[in-house]
């Protein structure tokens, strides 16, 4: 857990400090990429289990793809095989490798998007979703790719190109990630004067109360459509229909983060951006499904992850003086909280403690 605090304030530092902007971003970049590309083998649940095991029976021989993992798309699972034949048997080489080309994706989209890119990788660590890269390792491959295509729906408006990209990386690496077709509609209308901080404060504040009084009616409906996921590549089929997962993820955790949208909603009122959008339906989205169970906060995180980028730009960009320094204030005692609540509810059986390859 130390290591994280020491990465932590020394990302703080060059965020914060008076450093060249483009320099600190680059030394906060490459941090973080040895820090996930040296980690040990025990650290993040994904390489510690049947990860680890589907690399031990896989070879580039289809024949031999799903041993263990059974789930894998076949994107995924032609890669690992093919590593492991033509370039190294060795496991970690190959958890290190994936690493480092995920992240490396993410890279960019910052560097597109972001007005200060160490900030945005600080916001990025300390709320978790670095850590995802350790763990729902096909997921965040997918994510990654995807963020790539960004230009086309933003920019572009080339809906139906991004469609097909997005469609077929979720098919070859994680199916879930097809979600993100939802930034086609959400780049087509966030401009629109009825998505104002009035009606979704409202629809934030509805979503927070049903989630906590409709469980039983929404799992009833998620069992309705689980045929989506069902096959014989993704889990989440199950998880709509078992109710094991009940009650696992913390109510206090989706109001504080209710609360802080609603409070980034009202310092972003005076313009409507297409990521501070996304940023509000994953939240909702974490409001009305993890209360059933904890793995759909994965499906939230792929749109409160923009949240980087508004933070960013409400950093720099709130007109007031007095409002930009309370949410300076604000946003850092919420990372905080976050940060430790991550690591703390760890309880050394993913993240923490982390272990580096070469002192394992």
């Amino acid at each position: 857990m130390l290591v994280y605090w020491i990465v932590f304030f020394i990302l703080a530092f060059l965020a914060l400090g008076k450093m060249d902007k483009r320099k600190a971003f680059l030394y906060s970049f490459i941090i973080l990429m040895v820090l996930g590309a040296t980690r040990g083998s025990t650290v993040g649940n994904d390489m510690r289990g049947g990860y680890s095991a589907e690399f031990y029976y896989i070879h580039a021989d289809p024949s031999t793809w799903g041993s263990v993992m059974y789930q894998f798309e076949v994107g995924f699972a032609w890669l690992m095989g093919n590593f492991k034949d033509y370039v190294s048997d060795n496991k970690m080489l190959f958890f290190h490798s994936l690493f480092f080309v995920t992240f490396l994706m993410r890279y960019y989209p910052i560097k597109w998007y972001s007005r200060n890119g160490a900030l945005t990788l600080l916001f990025m660590f300390g709320l978790g979703y670095y850590f995802a890269m350790y763990n729902t390792m096909r997921q965040e491959l997918a994510f990654s790719i995807i963020c790539l295509f960004l230009p086309l729906v933003i920019e572009q408006k080339r809906y139906a190109l991004f469609a097909v990209a997005t469609v077929i990386t979720a098919l070859l690496f994680h199916k879930s990630q097809v979600v993100l077709l939802l930034f086609i509609p959400m780049a087509m209308f966030y401009g629109h004067r009825w998505l104002n901080f009035r009606n979704l404060s409202i629809i934030l504040i509805v979503s927070y109360i049903v989630g906590l009084t409709a469980i039983n009616k929404i799992f009833g409906v998620l069992g309705q459509y689980a045929y989506v996921f069902a096959g014989d590549n993704s889990n989440y089929a199950g998880y709509m229909t078992s109710e094991s997962g009940i009650g696992n993820f913390s109510t206090l955790t989706t109001l504080l983060h209710t609360l802080f949208c609603i409070y980034v909603l009202y310092l972003h009122r005076h313009k409507n951006d297409v990521f501070l959008l996304c940023y509000v339906v994953g939240v909702v989205t974490l409001n009305l499904l993890t209360p059933i169970s904890w793995i759909y906060q994965r499906i939230a995180y792929a749109f409160m992850y923009f949240s980087i980028f508004v933070f960013t730009y409400l950093w720099h960009g709130i007109p007031s003086r007095n409002e930009r320094g309370v949410f300076r204030f604000a946003v850092i005692a919420y990372l905080v909280v976050l940060f430790s609540r991550r690591l703390i509810t760890d309880n050394g059986e993913d993240v923490v403690p982390y272990i580096n390859y070469f002192f394992e």
